[in-house]
């Protein structure tokens, strides 16, 4: 009498619960993912001079944050 209502119940639950944190969430990392490589991929020129000029303003960025910082 009790064991019917208690296993829908449970695959009830189960569903909501798997459906709407554990989809959700690989879904969400997921999301995260494409978002940030699509923006990365536009940096990405394959132009030599365009990693070296990065560097260049790393290396320039670097050096101005300890000269004001002492």
């Amino acid at each position: 009498v009790l064991v019917r209502p208690v296993l829908a119940l449970s695959r009830g639950a189960t569903h909501v619960v798997e459906s709407l944190t554990l989809d959700g969430a690989s879904r969400g990392i997921a999301w995260i993912f494409r978002s940030s490589s699509g923006g990365l991929r536009r940096l990405q020129s394959g132009y030599m001079r365009n990693y070296a000029l990065a560097i260049m303003l790393g290396v320039v960025l670097i050096v101005l944050y300890y000269a004001v910082r002492g």
